[in-house]
């Protein structure tokens, strides 16, 4: 089993004001119910927690369960503003990140493992509640090999590209995740709106790095050279952070 008293003792530890510190450990107490202990119940053994792929795809994924033989991949996300609505169920569905997923756990476990299920994990907490919900899919062993050879590609065209001048740009990526969602760099490809002036930076596609590379090159490029940085935690908030960092440690604890 898991002990929680030294996941509290972690958030209490935490660089973070007080009261969402509360938020934290709600978010924890409702992941608990909601999922760890139907993921005991239901035989799901704990393979690995914060795993990484190797390259092209050396991105980490949360946790890797296993079941006679079926296997799952479980990416946690928190939400600090909205609900966990049938538009984020949409974002998450059209997102670019199964295939990321599929190529990290295809380059650290090969195709055997394939078909695989993604289950995104949502929290909302606020003060006194928590709202949860989670979104679920396949992913099948000749995607895997595709994507694999997918990455390879990608960092070879981003190495290739000229980051001084309009890389291509994908029209369908503008607003893959609906209206609500749209891509902020419209204007600057479709209305000749000026582009950012920053310094540019040659990273390797980092996880969120990847999906907007995926989503169209030319929003990536500019997304560089207006923020000047790429790091998988820039979308996380403190309290994502720390939630993040409080499942590793319950996890971890059932590693098999």
């Amino acid at each position: 089993m898991y002990n929680l008293d030294t996941v509290f003792d972690l958030i209490a530890g935490a660089r973070i004001p007080e009261w969402d510190k509360e938020r934290v450990a709600l978010a924890v107490e409702k992941a608990v119910t909601a999922w760890v202990e139907p993921d005991l119940r239901e035989g799901w053994r704990v393979v690995a927690v914060e795993r990484s792929g190797q390259d092209p795809a050396p991105h980490k994924i949360d946790l890797v369960l296993e079941k006679a033989g079926r296997w799952k991949i479980v990416d946690w996300k928190t939400k600090n503003t909205g609900k966990l609505d049938d538009r984020w169920r949409m974002r998450e569905l059209r997102s670019p990140q199964g295939r990321i997923y599929a190529a990290s756990m295809a380059s650290a476990y090969g195709v055997d493992v394939f078909p695989v299920t993604i289950e995104i994990r949502g929290l909302a907490p606020s003060d006194d509640s928590v709202q949860t919900a989670s979104v679920s899919y396949r992913v099948e062993e000749h995607e895997a090999a595709r994507v694999v050879s997918e990455f390879t590609q990608l960092n070879t065209l981003k190495n290739s590209l000229d980051p001084s001048k309009p890389w291509p740009r994908s029209p369908l990526g503008c607003q893959v995740y609906g209206p609500m969602y749209a891509c902020e760099f419209e204007g600057v490809c479709w209305r000749g709106d000026a582009p950012p002036r920053g310094q540019w930076t040659n990273r390797a596609l980092s996880f969120s790095a990847a999906q907007e590379f995926l989503r169209c090159p030319e929003r990536y490029r500019l997304l560089v050279l207006s923020e000047g940085e790429d790091e998988d935690e820039n979308d996380r908030t403190a309290v994502g952070t720390v939630f993040h960092q409080a499942m590793e440690a319950i996890y971890r604890q059932l590693v098999s």
